[in-house]
């Protein structure tokens, strides 16, 4: 890969965000689908009227890239235990 040509650290022209989609890899939107499609499955788990917001930190690119969607689909399930998202449970519950 050519390095950018950017002094400031960055990308700034459409040229070189479209060369680094070219010959990159993305790991950042699999982490998105990924999440999206385990959050899919998951939400008949979820007690109905719940907003959840899940933000996805660096650890889960890592949990993405060993394990793919049975991974996170796992920690988002243990997420939701540990919350006491699901009907009849409490946070204090599942801790217990």
């Amino acid at each position: 890969m050519k390095p950018r040509s950017s002094s400031r650290g960055r990308l700034s022209r459409s040229a070189e965000f479209e060369r680094v989609y070219r010959q990159g890899r993305s790991t950042a939107n699999r982490v998105k689908r990924l999440l999206r499609e385990a959050f899919a499955d998951a939400e008949a788990d979820l007690s109905p009227g719940q907003d959840v917001v899940v933000v996805a930190r660096p650890q889960a690119r890592e949990l993405a890239e060993r394990e793919g969607l049975a991974g996170i689909a796992a920690s988002l399930t243990e997420l939701i235990a540990r919350a006491g998202l699901r009907p009849g449970t409490t946070a204090l519950e599942e801790r217990l």
